[in-house]
């Protein structure tokens, strides 16, 4: 990352979170005959048949309740998949001195955090805080699409939703497509400019070694080199410049 100015976007299903970028299984079905009328030209174009075809087909489904819940499963699970697999997710965190962060992903305080400078002249401008609900349930989503500004919408819905249970990590999250969407997208690598990070933070165990191969790295930037050390006597890191 740091030598080829590279972010990594990750696939959503490759996130450590069994319950990342879900959203509610169900939707709004009705029985009445305008629900039906609005809803089969999306099943018509959907499924390339002729309208009369279509409207047929979705009159079935609203008189046949198991038909209906299966169908409404189908739908939305279609939906997150379509969505989720045409995004790649990257994560970052306002707070730079969490114990249990430094812990879970900098290598049990071996490795380092990188400092981002957010701006509107780069892409972190577009960043999102992640909401964590007090009542742990998954966000609604809309599933009657428009345009694609609002298709956008109902999908960083789905992305920048986690349970409270991780509200510690103070997340936001940046979203981008890549260039190629199919069932084989794994993540893909994005450059960013030189003075989007300001910088860099030594873990309380990270070597000597480690810390010059950063240096060295980033040699010529103008980049802030700080440590991180645990305050005597208490359950608490803190964050100080160093030249060593």
């Amino acid at each position: 990352m740091l030598a080829n100015n590279e972010l990594y976007f990750a696939n959503s299903e490759s996130l450590n979170d069994l319950f990342d970028c879900k959203a509610r299984k169900e939707f709004e079905f009705k029985d009445d005959e305008d629900f039906i009328e609005k809803w089969t030209p999306l099943e018509a174009s959907q499924q390339r048949i002729a309208i009369e075809e279509a409207h047929n087909f979705v009159r079935k489904i609203v008189g046949d309740k198991k038909a209906k819940e299966d169908y409404i499963q189908q739908k939305s699970e279609m939906f997150q998949k379509l969505v989720l697999q045409s995004f790649g997710i990257c994560s970052f965190s306002e707070i730079s001195n969490d114990i249990l962060m430094w812990s879970h992903y900098a290598d049990s305080h071996k490795g380092f955090c990188i400092e981002l400078n957010r701006s509107p002249e780069n892409m972190l401008a577009h960043a999102r805080p992640i909401d964590y609900p007090e009542d742990d349930e998954f966000p609604y989503i809309n599933y009657w699409l428009g345009p694609n500004e609002q298709v956008l919408d109902e999908v960083v819905k789905i992305i920048v939703t986690k349970s409270k249970h991780w509200n510690y990590e103070k997340e936001w999250r940046l979203i981008n497509r890549p260039k190629v969407i199919n069932e084989l997208y794994k993540g893909h690598l994005v450059n960013y400019p030189d003075e989007m990070i300001s910088g860099i933070i030594f873990g309380a165990r990270m070597n000597s070694k480690e810390r010059n191969s950063i240096r060295n790295i980033l040699a010529g930037k103008p980049i802030s080199y700080y440590e991180v050390i645990p305050v005597k006597n208490k359950f608490r890191l803190e964050i100080v410049n160093t030249e060593k």
